[in-house]
């Protein structure tokens, strides 16, 4: 497409911005679930219950939702998680603490919130430790998001960018 005149231009930007949007969203949630698998998952391995994961668990809860032109908002969905206290996966059938936690679990996590139904062995125990993956993910996406943004307009519309 030609661009000869100022709503051909701003149509052009803003088809491109849309689309980087949509992937700058996409980046953003697996940035999100990087760091969940590096600070939550991998540190440590439940004895009494098996992680979903990508599968219902709390990894494959990320996702995104198109608010409006160039919006979107990222969040954990607690309904992609499985359900399944019987297993201890997401809630509990016993002690004082029977309760569905998905509503709740980014809070259980980041700040250490565990109850104590699994208080025992050696302490400290790591479910009732804080695992903050959120603050490195907005830290990661705050240092390289509005470059990365800007280079990437620039660079699909064929202006010669250098990256610094």
């Amino acid at each position: 497409m030609d661009i000869d005149n100022d709503m051909a231009l701003e149509y052009i930007l803003l088809n491109e911005l849309d689309n980087i949007m949509q992937e700058s969203s996409d980046e953003i949630v697996e940035e999100i679930k990087k760091n969940v698998e590096d600070v939550v998952y991998d540190p440590f391995n439940p004895v009494a219950y098996n992680r979903l994961g990508e599968n219902g668990g709390f990894l494959g809860s990320w996702m995104k939702q198109k608010l409006g032109d160039m919006e979107y908002i990222i969040y954990s969905e607690p309904s992609l998680m499985e359900y399944n206290p019987e297993n201890f996966q997401h809630g509990s059938l016993y002690g004082d603490y029977i309760s569905d936690t998905r509503d709740s679990l980014i809070d259980i996590i980041i700040r250490g919130k565990s109850g104590p139904y699994f208080d025992f062995g050696k302490e400290p125990h790591w479910w009732k430790q804080p695992r903050d993956f959120w603050t490195p993910s907005v830290k990661n996406i705050d240092a390289k998001y509005v470059n990365n943004l800007i280079f990437k307009i620039h660079t699909r519309l064929g202006f010669d960018v250098n990256k610094s």
